[in-house]
């Protein structure tokens, strides 16, 4: 998924090196995010044999419900999930339910947290049903001058759930990768999140690496993410800046260490794709 800021994109390819020069198609658009320009953080999650886009708009978090193909037009109006400052949300699918997570403000500490909240629908939150599952308060989750959590994924694996999230200003080279593992069972309860990071930081001549999303390969023996990182030793928030880089998660030693996502790899670097391309 990508954006111009007036629209949500798919780009698609048979390969994932492919997609450097995939089929970019526009999938959803309207006069209101054009004339804003203020759309970012899309992801496509299929939900009941439907694809659905949630997206950022206007520090919002927005849905739009597609069809059976993800290619197909989104012609439903989205519908905004929360009146209150909400963005980079994400589904977290556990014991057969469905839940929005994403980046809130909090007033205690005053920060921005993840957040999770039960959906009843694809498109309707259950607010009774919500909390705070992290919060910004160590010191690799406040570089940049901001205490911050955002940009949570799933990641599933061995019948384990986590989220990775982004942590500090994305303007610092310190914005860097969190890992929650869900130790408990209630997705909902803080206690039930065991926090460690930061678990992916700069290197190779990449700084800031963040807002990562999980995905299988397709023979479903490998995990990988997708993440942004940028040139500038100093870090960047620039859209113009950020490249877009995918590495293989490490999973050798996942049964007494979780998953490792080691070092970002250079720019240029050439690795095999995802088993089963």
């Amino acid at each position: 998924m990508t954006t111009t800021g007036t629209d949500l994109r798919i780009i698609s390819s048979s390969t994932l090196g492919g997609l450097h020069n995939g089929t970019n198609t526009q999938v959803y658009t309207s006069d209101v995010e054009k004339e804003d320009k203020n759309v970012w953080a899309g992801e496509l999650h299929k939900i009941d044999g439907s694809w659905y886009i949630y997206y950022s708009f206007q520090e919002r978090p927005w849905v739009v419900k597609g069809g059976a193909d993800p290619l197909d037009e989104y012609p439903d109006p989205p519908v905004k999930l929360s009146d209150y400052f909400g963005i980079d949300g994400t589904i977290l699918k556990y014991s057969d339910k469905n839940y929005f997570v994403w980046s809130c403000h909090t007033d205690s500490p005053s920060a921005d947290s993840i957040c999770i909240c039960r959906l009843t629908s694809p498109t309707t939150l259950d607010w009774a049903n919500t909390g705070v599952i992290s919060y910004p308060r160590d010191e690799w989750e406040q570089e940049g001058g901001s205490s911050i959590n955002e940009a949570p994924s799933a990641l599933y694996w061995e019948g384990e759930t986590y989220l990775t999230f982004s942590a500090s200003h994305c303007k610092s080279a310190g914005y860097s990768l969190g890992l929650l593992h869900l130790t408990g069972d209630n997705p909902l309860d803080f206690d039930s999140w065991t926090k460690t990071g930061p678990v992916f930081t700069s290197g190779n001549g990449e700084y800031g690496p963040g807002h990562n999303g999980v995905f299988a390969s397709p023979d479903g023996t490998e995990l990988w993410h997708v993440y942004h990182a940028v040139t500038n030793s100093a870090g960047s928030c620039g859209q113009a800046a950020r490249q877009t880089f995918a590495q293989q998660i490490d999973l050798s030693q996942f049964s007494t260490k979780g998953p490792i996502f080691g070092t970002p790899i250079g720019k240029g670097e050439v690795v095999n794709g995802p088993s089963g391309e």
